[in-house]
């Protein structure tokens, strides 16, 4: 399937709604625009989501492959592919590409950079996934089975590998890390769910890059409850330390030609220690209001609702709960998607029951607006679901023993998935090892075979031009030849004329000697006979 097809959806390129992952992601790369950079491309820049509010007083052109995506760019723009860019070398001084690294094939992503680097006279701003598990977002294509992801994404980023992108040649200048965090981090819980409930990532304009056809999962194939519960598991895993704390999904990276372009080993992201226990106090006005929830949040955070509740977004599960002034509140179990009210203590405390958490931890949701609540306590650390799997109360109703046993099951299932998995990944690190030092010697000959090449293109130049002169003379030669050719026939016709005339001459001065010893014969009778007549007179005298 030509890739065209999928980047001219109109749909694609019309959502209004903008979440707040992506404009953080805008403003640190705006905040990064050093202030000498006057003219700037944006490669691949879609629908202008960065390219339109970049300043007016500086030179702006957007390029993309999409024609759909640049009718909504208000600045100059170009269809061109990253590849093959219309431009002239060093034309902008910053050139700027953000989340298009990641959707380039192979076959042209290493040109793709050398081009981005080509037209920068200085700066190169980039901006890619960072560590993505691929795997989360890949679907089954219902027409031909073929497994792809869904934004069509060829590969994963780490810090150090964008810090390479041009190693040798530009240096990194300033880098951050911004966006939602990853739901997953762990890429065997992934291949779990994708074990349990099948590959059912939910995408209204995923295309099949092979066949074309729409991904249009079933409901009766997204089973909402299994999703739930593994969101649930991984986020206990990750409180545990058990697995990693999701990483924020975006790095973004300025490059500077005039740096040391050796690659500065950048460091990751600190996603090792899940968030420590909140302190018992904390004044409401102090924390961060969000306008849709973010995962794996470090700290608590607020939502405030149209409905005038105040949703309370905890990273970890307290014990106790109170709030000030005190309101109507309910705890909600993401897994079974049930709102519990809290029974306020005399003293205004709520012991919290055993929850399961989602991708956004746990919420307690408080009757009151935002602006009236002044104070929210937290205390202790509470029975999380995870912690109870192994041991149901007997008081607790037979299906939700059923519900536990089963979670219970399932986390004995995952933890001995995670053991073999660790071990796996200790034979992987292994490998990966000798497969890094195996390719970094491979490097080292490719370099030597790119130099080789070089020298070898260079005699292969000059032999071509010693053969083009060769031609050339072979061709005066033959030219020479045809003529020499033509003076020889004229020659051998004269040499035979000749020698017809040799043989004529031969046979007269063969007559002619005849002739002459004839003659000579005569003259010696004739001189014999005039001696005999002398002697015979001077006898007779």
């Amino acid at each position: 399937m030509n890739s065209s097809t999928y980047y001219e959806q109109s749909s694609l390129w019309d959502d209004a709604q903008v979440d707040s992952s992506s404009v953080e992601m805008r403003d640190k790369v705006i905040g990064l625009l050093p202030a000498g950079a006057q003219s700037i491309l944006d490669a691949g820049c879609g629908n202008g989501f960065i390219t339109n509010i970049l300043p007016s007083d500086r030179r702006v052109v957007g390029c993309d492959i999409s024609e759909e995506a640049l009718k909504h760019v208000r600045r100059e723009t170009r269809i061109s592919s990253l590849h093959d860019l219309p431009f002239e070398d060093e034309e902008f001084d910053l050139v700027l590409a953000t989340d298009v690294l990641e959707h380039l094939p192979d076959a042209m992503y290493g040109k793709a950079l050398d081009e981005l680097f080509r037209v920068s006279s200085r700066w190169l701003l980039v901006a890619v996934p960072y560590d993505e598990i691929l795997d989360v977002a890949t679907v089954e294509c219902s027409g031909c089975g073929h497994c792809y992801h869904v934004h069509w994404h060829q590969r994963a980023f780490s810090a150090a590998s964008v810090a390479r992108l041009w190693e040798g040649r530009a240096g990194v200048a300033a880098h951050a890390f911004c966006g939602r965090r990853w739901v997953f981090s762990s890429e065997q819980v992934v291949a779990l769910l994708h074990l349990a409930n099948g590959r059912n990532y939910a995408f209204e304009h995923a295309l099949c890059p092979r066949c074309g056809t729409a991904h249009r999962p079933s409901p009766a194939r997204m089973d909402g409850a299994i999703e739930r519960l593994f969101e649930a598991m991984h986020y206990g895993l990750a409180i545990e330390g058990r697995i990693k704390w999701p990483k924020r999904s975006e790095i973004v990276v300025l490059f500077d030609k005039q740096l040391s372009s050796r690659a500065p080993m950048l460091a990751e992201e600190d996603a090792s220690a899940p968030p420590h226990e909140p302190q018992q106090a904390l004044a409401v006005s102090a924390l961060p209001v969000l306008v849709d929830p973010d995962a794996y949040g470090r700290d608590v955070r607020v939502i405030s609702e149209p409905s005038g509740s105040t949703v309370f977004l905890l990273p970890r599960l307290p014990r106790r709960f109170r709030v000030t002034p005190n309101a109507d509140a309910a705890a909600y179990d993401f897994l079974s998607q049930e709102s519990i009210a809290l029974r306020w203590d005399d003293d205004g405390w709520a012991t919290l029951p055993a929850l399961a958490p989602a991708k956004f931890g746990f919420a307690v949701r408080v009757h009151s607006p935002l602006h009236d609540i002044k104070q929210v306590e937290l205390e202790g650390e509470g029975d999380a679901v995870w912690r109870r799997l192994a041991k149901p109360s007997a008081s607790i109703g037979a299906q939700e023993v059923m519900r536990v046993e089963s979670l219970s099951e399932l986390a004995n299932l995952l933890e001995e998935k995670r053991a073999r998995a660790e071990t796996r990944t200790g034979e992987l690190l292994e490998t990966n090892e000798s497969l890094e030092t195996a390719r970094a010697a491979g490097e080292r000959r490719i370099h030597e075979l790119l130099a080789l090449t070089q020298r070898l293109e260079t005699c292969r130049a000059s032999h071509e031009e010693q053969i083009f002169r060769l031609e050339q003379q072979v061709g005066s030669y033959e030219a020479r030849q045809q003529s020499d050719g033509a003076r020889i026939a004229d020659l051998l016709a004269l040499s035979e004329d000749l020698e017809a005339r040799r043989s004529d001459y031969e046979l007269r001065i063969a007559q002619l000697m005849q002739e002459n010893r004839t003659l000579e014969e005569k003259r010696s009778n004739a001189e014999e006979k005039y001696l005999k007549a002398l002697s015979e007179r001077d006898r007779s005298s």
